[in-house]
């Protein structure tokens, strides 16, 4: 008998975990130009006359006819430009994979959207919404959301892995304990080095600098924040250790060019109709 075995997979109990900040289907009149802190994974239910829906990437020039059946990928980081009309019904994920904690696997993706007929994930989309068992249907998204991810696995993952491990433990630090107080100089001295050394490496190796990575974890915990009707904006803030609303706010429309009151109103569950 030919026995292969995986028990050491066992050590990645604690990794590769989907973190779901929002999903939803709806009806969106809607223009934007944004960078999200992660990923966002769109299916096309419907495209009625209403007008053109499309994205547009200035980076890679792309801009994409949104059409009934089709999935969209924009990965984490990408700028692009949204416009979507009363005629479209879109399922969106924003969704990450951490690889380890706060670190997006798909951070370093092509800087453009994948764009591909996808009519039997649409169709496998739609029992999550369906499901009366919410831990049933968390179950559906995950399946649909982790064979996505395997099927579109980034190339020179294993390289990639092997730069990011010794910054496991730093990770885990920033995941539990990141705020507006954070800064990239106290990462440095935990990591034994100067501010310009630790920056330098830190951009190599895990491919943006250590501000920019603050930030986009600190915009995460903004979201899952966001996602709790019952946490209001100035308690957000002083959770996050900003020195107030305002500045919570300024942070958030810096990068979503919309207030986080106006990002909750979008998606919240009453905005869908």
């Amino acid at each position: 008998m030919i026995r292969v075995d995986k028990r050491h997979l066992a050590k990645f109990n604690h990794t590769h975990e989907i973190v779901l900040h929002n999903l939803h289907t709806t009806h969106l009149n809607y223009f934007t130009r944004v960078r999200f802190p992660f990923n966002a994974l769109v299916l096309i239910r419907e495209d009625f006359d209403g007008g053109e829906s499309y994205f547009y990437c200035p980076e890679s020039g792309q801009r994409l006819v949104l059409t009934k059946d089709f999935s969209y990928f924009i990965p984490a980081g990408l700028f692009f430009e949204c416009r979507l009309t009363d005629g479209l019904q879109l399922i969106t994920f924003h969704v990450g994979l951490e690889i380890y904690p706060g670190m997006e696997l798909f951070a370093e993706s092509p800087r453009r959207i994948l764009a591909e007929p996808a009519p039997e994930l649409v169709e496998r989309a739609l029992p999550i919404f369906d499901d009366p068992d919410d831990h049933r249907a968390l179950c559906r998204c995950r399946a649909l959301l982790y064979e996505f991810f395997a099927a579109h696995w980034p190339e020179n993952f294993e390289e990639k892995s092997a730069r990011l491990a010794p910054y496991r433990e730093l990770f885990q630090f920033i995941g539990e304990h990141g705020s507006a107080r954070l800064s990239v100089a106290e990462l440095a001295e935990r990591q034994g080095m100067t501010q310009a050394a630790f920056s330098r490496k830190f951009r190599r190796e895990v491919g943006v600098s250590p501000q920019e990575f603050l930030h986009r974890q600190l915009l995460n915990r903004i979201f899952a924040l966001l996602g709790k009707p019952e946490t209001t904006i100035r308690e957000i803030a002083e959770r996050l250790e900003f020195s107030s609303e305002y500045y919570l706010s300024r942070f958030f429309k810096r990068f979503m060019n919309i207030p986080p009151s106006e990002y909750r109103r979008l998606f919240s569950p009453e905005s869908a109709r």
